[in-house]
């Protein structure tokens, strides 16, 4: 289980673009806010959370979000966007790509969000190694700036036909 606790960035117009580092503070209303990444699990039908599986049927990719601070109340109810994006890279040559992406907004109240997907059958090749990653972004669509961004990268699976 990887462990990553991302920072909020905010721009603010007196100061220019403020960013923190790992589980430092950040303002935004004037109150801090953290997102913690708890988990990022690879899980199949046939052997539930594993990293070896059958290429030719599909899997799930999941991760648990999880904001704390004072602000995080706060924020939770201003209906932020998030975009959880799941990618394979295959060790030598192979695939490097998105396989599974994730979209919801958060909701007031709450502060624990699954992003969770399934992985169509076949989109990797057998008898290869891949590393998974997942890519977090916490802002409006469309836009260069995000309130929060990061990845948990390294989980390796084996994939057999």
């Amino acid at each position: 289980m990887s462990e990553s606790i991302l920072p909020l960035t905010t721009i603010r117009p007196d100061k220019g673009q403020i960013k923190g580092t790992a589980e430092s503070e950040m303002e935004l209303c004037c109150h801090p806010t953290y997102v913690k990444v708890n988990s990022l699990t690879v899980e199949s039908d046939e052997c539930g959370v594993d990293t070896i599986f059958d290429a030719n049927k599909p899997f799930r990719v999941n991760s648990e979000i999880e904001f704390y601070g004072p602000g995080a109340l706060a924020l939770m109810a201003l209906n932020v966007p998030i975009q959880v994006t799941y990618t394979a890279e295959s060790y030598g040559p192979g695939i490097e790509a998105v396989i599974a992406e994730v979209r919801f907004n958060t909701s007031a109240g709450r502060l624990v969000y699954t992003a969770e997907a399934t992985v169509a059958a076949g989109t990797l090749d057998g008898d290869k190694l891949y590393r998974i990653s997942m890519l977090f972004r916490m802002g409006a669509e469309g836009t260069r700036l995000s309130i929060a961004n990061g990845f948990i990268s390294g989980i390796l699976v084996q994939a057999y036909q």
